[in-house]
Parts: structure tokens; sequence; C-alpha cells
């Protein structure tokens, strides 16, 4: 049966209109219908023929929180493209000024990319500004901070700082 994301999917994120509040669902073939078909009503309860799939304020809901995890499962602009001279792609999240945003547009030939930021404003960024995300973990962020300040970076001495970390805060 029809679910509220397939109705999303269905009118592609805006509730139809028609001056009802209500999204239902055919349960099976009659008259003009087919099982499966969407429709707005007045209904507010299923009944022989229709099931209610949702309200508008659940579908707009419904539409919040797909809007949401998507920009939450960007792709990641990280440290190690950007030691590879690669630069982000449409789609990327990465960090401008202190801030998450979403690249929208390649960069054009002055090297400004188009992006977006968590309040859905348009921004133009040069890629100077533009900088990969940190994805190590705190365990990896505070064994690179020691050896950084103790200047010793050798396999051996990664593992000895990865062990004692992992006796000192209780993680692996």
């Amino acid at each position: 049966m029809k679910t509220v994301i397939d109705a999303v999917n269905r009118f592609k994120g805006v509730f139809p209109v028609g001056g009802y509040s209500t999204l239902i669902v055919a349960k099976f073939d009659f008259d003009d219908y087919k099982a499966g078909d969407f429709k707005i009503s007045s209904l507010n309860a299923s009944n022989r023929y229709w099931k209610v799939i949702c309200t508008e304020e659940e579908f707009n809901q419904c539409v919040k929180e797909l809007s949401e995890a998507k920009l939450m499962s960007k792709p990641v602009y990280t440290q190690e493209m950007k030691d590879r001279g690669e630069l982000p792609s449409v789609g990327m999240e990465c960090i401008s000024y202190g801030n998450r945003v979403v690249i929208l547009l390649d960069a054009d030939k002055q090297g400004d990319f188009v992006t977006m930021n968590a309040n859905g404003i348009y921004e133009f960024n040069a890629i100077e500004d533009i900088n990969p995300i940190d994805t190590r973990t705190d365990k990896e962020k505070a064994i690179d901070n020691l050896i950084e300040v103790f200047g010793s970076s050798s396999s051996r001495s990664w593992e000895m700082l990865s062990l004692a970390y992992d006796k000192w805060v209780g993680e692996s």
C-alpha cells in the first residue's frame, strides 16, 4: 500500500492544489480509479474505497525531513581530495568561512563556486575560500595533535599513542 513517501515522490514534494487538505489513495480498481491512484479530499478517515495517506501538514513535514536527510547525506570534500589537487564537485559539502556549504555549480572562469548554506542562502565563494571537512575521528585528531606538538610522526609513535588513547578514553 502507498505511503507518505510515495505521495511525496509522486507529487515531487509539492502538495497538490485543489482546496482540500487530505491525500487519499484508492484501495482497489473502481469507477475511473485504479488501485494506488492518489486524490486530494476532505475525507478525514479511510472508508471502503479510499485509504487516508496523510494531511497536507504531514506531507510537508515528510518533505522537510527528506530534505534535511538529503542535506546531511551529501558527499564530502575531504583533506585527501584537496591534497591530491582535486576540486569539490557539484553536490559536495565543504567549509567556507567556517560554515558548511553545498556546492551547487562548478567553479566559473574566475574560480568562483556557487554554494548554498544551511539556511538555503546562495553564495559565491572563491576557490581559496573553499576548505575540506575534517573527517577524522576524535581519536585521530587527538593523536595527530600530540604528534604535531611532540614532533614524532613514525608509525610506531602513532600506534603507541593509539593504545594510550584507548586506555585513557576507553574508545577504540
